[in-house]
């Protein structure tokens, strides 16, 4: 049997999740990926761990409860429309949002934190993002139908806390909340 996976990430409120998968379905191309993520699946991956030992579990639970005691909520807004892999055949599909300050301060600690835990971290820039499908399977390319992709319109919601996920590849919804982190303090 497959160990689980866990990433750290930010949870969309419920409200986000529904209107994303609403818009998403008005995609021109909508039913050219293999996959689309479940509503209840999408979130802002912060740093993606794989499998953890039990003893990494604990210390990671306990350094991130210490790390929101010092955290205020903040928001975050949609902005755009991007991919990963080829333009031809993009591997991922996905929903970027606007740069913040506060969100790479929190990715970066919450990164740290892992590090310190013996966690190998992605060494690639990190670019926030709320991956929408996988797999492009349409015989047209991609870049061919790219330019009836209409904007959306800007979504901002508050962040007030992290959490981690665990990966369960024989469920849908696939990603599983096994720990919340939310933030102690008032927003600014």
């Amino acid at each position: 049997m497959r160990q689980p996976h866990f990433f750290l990430a930010l949870p969309l409120p419920k409200n986000l999740k529904e209107n994303i998968a609403s818009k998403a379905q008005e995609i021109p191309f909508y039913r050219s990926f293999k996959k689309w993520l479940h509503p209840e699946d999408l979130h802002i991956t912060l740093v993606f761990l794989g499998a953890m030992e039990e003893n990494q579990y604990q210390e990671l639970v306990d350094k991130c409860q210490s790390l929101i005691l010092s955290k205020n909520p903040f928001s975050l807004t949609t902005n755009h429309f991007s991919f990963f892999g080829q333009q031809e055949k993009p591997r991922i599909f996905w929903l970027g949002v606007e740069q913040s300050n506060r969100l790479a301060e929190l990715q970066g600690e919450v990164q740290q934190i892992c590090l310190d835990v013996g966690m190998t971290v992605e060494k690639r820039p990190y670019r926030p993002h709320i991956t929408l499908a996988k797999r492009w399977s349409d015989a047209r390319s991609f870049a061919e139908v790219q330019a009836l992709l209409q904007p959306l319109s800007s979504l901002t919601w508050e962040v007030n806390e992290f959490v981690l996920y665990r990966t369960n590849v024989d469920k849908i919804p696939s990603y599983e909340i096994v720990e919340r982190f939310s933030f102690q303090q008032k927003g600014e």
